[in-house]
């Protein structure tokens, strides 16, 4: 098989469009169908995957917004010819 017709001997996406490809003794495998697997052989995993989805606090997203503004600050200042006052 050439280098470029390489492709997963599952699902047979070629290499270009999967994030990685594994290679075996010539066979091939992609990502997205080693997490298939896994989660075939492992559901509780998923489960698990899915309940550690979480979301930030109002403060957390304040505080994020408050750094960022900070640095656009900082890089505005920075600039020459620009004076901008803080609030």
């Amino acid at each position: 098989m050439a280098d470029d017709d390489i492709r997963c001997s599952f699902c047979t996406k070629h290499r270009n469009i999967t994030k990685k490809l594994i290679a075996g003794h010539g066979v091939y495998i992609c990502d997205e169908c080693i997490d298939l697997c896994d989660s075939i052989l492992h559901p509780e995993r998923r489960e698990e995957k899915e309940l550690c989805l979480t979301f930030p606090t109002l403060k957390e997203a304040y505080d994020h917004y408050e750094e960022a503004r900070q640095a656009y600050v900082m890089m505005l200042r920075l600039h020459k010819g620009v004076d901008i006052k803080e609030d």
